[in-house]
């Protein structure tokens, strides 16, 4: 189904007010690395070595995109290895 967005407000309200559960829950990206699965809420590791927790997924500019917060490694750390 898809849903026109006529004014910025719109997708910002969108965006800011709708709770990540009732948001797409995952994205992969199918044709190049299809066996790949980013979920919401998940801890993820990026290209330079720092930890995010993945909050929504949006396309913007024709691009899917994602919110993130970063996560402070040392607090990943004593998360799964206890210290």
């Amino acid at each position: 189904m898809q849903c026109p967005i006529s004014e910025p407000w719109h997708a910002g309200k969108w965006v800011e007010d709708t709770p990540p559960d009732q948001l797409e829950p995952m994205w992969a990206d199918w044709e190049a690395y299809p066996w790949r699965h980013y979920y919401i809420n998940e801890l993820a590791q990026t290209l330079d070595g720092s930890y995010v927790m993945l909050q929504r997924w949006v396309v913007a500019r024709g691009q899917m995109e994602v919110e993130v917060y970063l996560v402070d490694q040392n607090m990943v750390w004593t998360a799964l290895f206890g210290g």
